[in-house]
């Protein structure tokens, strides 16, 4: 089973229970379909309520590299 970046584990989960979301979608959702959505390398990406704060360090069609504080977050779309 493939290791999940804690950030994203963070992210996806439900604060009121603690239970993590284990959907790949999720994060994708919350930040925009990366497909879809221009991003520019250095920028910062925020979701309040996840209290996830990300900078955009690697952009590709398909790929996206992110450095969080104590993390470096992939995203991949799916298909």
């Amino acid at each position: 089973m493939p290791r999940q970046p804690l950030a994203s584990k963070r992210a996806q989960g439900d604060p009121k229970t603690n239970q993590l979301d284990r959907s790949p979608q999720l994060l994708q959702t919350r930040f925009g379909d990366i497909k879809t959505q221009m991003i520019q390398l250095g920028q910062d990406l925020h979701d309040a309520d996840a209290h996830l704060s990300i900078r955009v360090s690697h952009v590709t069609t398909r790929r996206l590299r992110a450095r969080h504080k104590d993390y470096s977050i992939g995203f991949r779309t799916p298909g």
